[in-house]
Formats: structure tokens, sequence, C-alpha cells
């Protein structure tokens, strides 16, 4: 491997990072520079053949001149080590979130937790892994405050100019997390009004009526003018339910 060649070109505030590495016959460009939108992002693109094949991007935890110089720098030497290690790049936003849910099922929630992470230097705005990196923080870390924030976060990265077919696909997942967030920091109201939202756009989501049957919120009768207890709705109410839950698992 020949000796990597780092040069800083200072602008008017920040110190940008060009780097050129040569290693197993190949030849990378990495420039890490900053974004100017709002909120900042720090943006890190990584350069084969003068083709870019891969951008990182992540945010400041402020705008401050420290902060943002500190998240460069770090980044920065995070994309070379990785190429230099010969590490594979980074999956795909799909590949990410099989891997996340691969992890949640088999319940090893510190590792999903960890995938998220990872997944959201390179994705920072994919609104399921924002939601999914939020349920975790709540149901890993008990930081249910800032799991609330990036469940709503996704909520509103979801609504940006999303077509009507990719929400009703994917917005229900995202109020059902927002929902169970706020069930483990004990906010019932709000979580019950999360999983009605949920229903609004999905009406046959069972994972959303499951979360209010254990509320102890029930659905109304199929048939509304005879009660809730009369053999009619409670024979077609376990039999629309069992249907509902074939079809989940086909579709799964």
């Amino acid at each position: 491997m020949k000796k990597k060649e780092i040069i800083k070109v200072k602008s008017s505030r920040f110190s940008e990072h060009s780097t050129t590495i040569n290693t197993g016959g190949q030849k990378y460009l990495v420039l890490t520079e900053l974004d100017n939108s709002d909120p900042p992002t720090v943006k890190t693109m990584v350069y084969q053949e003068g083709m870019v094949i891969d951008i990182i991007k992540s945010r400041p935890p402020s705008a401050s001149q420290e902060d943002i110089q500190e998240v460069m720098d770090q980044q920065h030497r995070s994309v070379v080590q990785k190429i230099n290690t010969k590490q594979p790049p980074p999956a795909d936003k799909v590949e990410y979130f099989r891997k996340i849910k691969l992890q949640i099922n088999k319940d090893n929630l510190k590792e999903a937790l960890k995938k998220t992470e990872e997944a959201l230097t390179h994705y920072p705005d994919e609104p399921l892994l924002l939601s999914y990196h939020g349920l975790l923080l709540s149901k890993v870390e008990a930081n249910h405050e800032e799991g609330i924030v990036y469940c709503k976060n996704a909520i509103k990265e979801a609504l940006k100019g999303t077509s009507k077919t990719e929400l009703e696909l994917f917005l229900p997942t995202l109020y059902l997390n927002l929902g169970r967030v706020y069930l483990y920091s004990g906010r019932r109201k709000e979580a019950i009004e999360a999983f009605h939202r949920g229903l609004n756009i999905a009406p046959n989501n069972m994972e959303l009526f499951d979360e209010l049957y254990r509320l102890g919120i029930r659905r109304s009768p199929v048939i509304p003018f005879l009660s809730r207890s009369h053999p009619i709705n409670k024979y077609l109410g376990l039999w629309l339910s069992k249907l509902k839950r074939i079809f989940s698992r086909q579709e799964a």
C-alpha cells in the first residue's frame, strides 16, 4: 500500500479534507466538505476512476464551528480507515433494513441499534431508518425523548414528496413505531393517537390493531346494528382477524 496523502484546504471557516489512497491496485479519492444546508451537513464523497462510488452524510450536534470541524475530521478519518482496511462498500438502504429487521426478530436489539446508527451515517434522511433508530433508542437505552424526536422526524421526512402509494406502504409502520415509543415513555394517550393515525392510512394493519387491543381499545363491531356480544359479530370478528393474520404472514 502506498502512503496516503492528506491535503487540507483552508476555506473561510473550516478545514476541508482531500485524501488520495492507493490500495489493492485501486486508486481512491476521498473528499470531505461542509454542505451549507439548514441544518449544516458534513458530506464525504469517495471517488474511484473519476466516478462517485459512495456519499456519506452526517449532521453535527450543533452549528458551532468546533462541533462541525470535529465531525468533519472524524468522518474523514473513518472513511479513509475503512478503505485502507478494505472494508466492503456500505450496503444499500434495503440491505441495511433487512439486517436491522433480522436482528430485531432475533431479539438482538443492541446489535440492531448499532446497525441503525451505521446506516444513518450513509442515509441520514431515510424515514424507516430514522423510525427504527428512535424505536431502538427508546427500547434499548430508555432514551424515550430522543426516540420520539427520531420517530417524528421520520414521519416528517416521509411526507416530503413521497407518493401516495409509498406512504400507504410504510407510513403506518412509522406511526406504529412512534406509538410504541410513546408507550415505553408512559404516554398512553399519545400512543393511542399514533396507532389510530396509522389505522386511518391502513385500516387492516394487524400490528396497529394488536397494540390497541392490548391497551383495551376495541374495534367497532363488524355489523354495527348488532351488539358487540351478538354471536354473529363474535364469529365474524374472529374469522376476519384470523383471515387478516394469514394474509399478513403471506405478505411477510
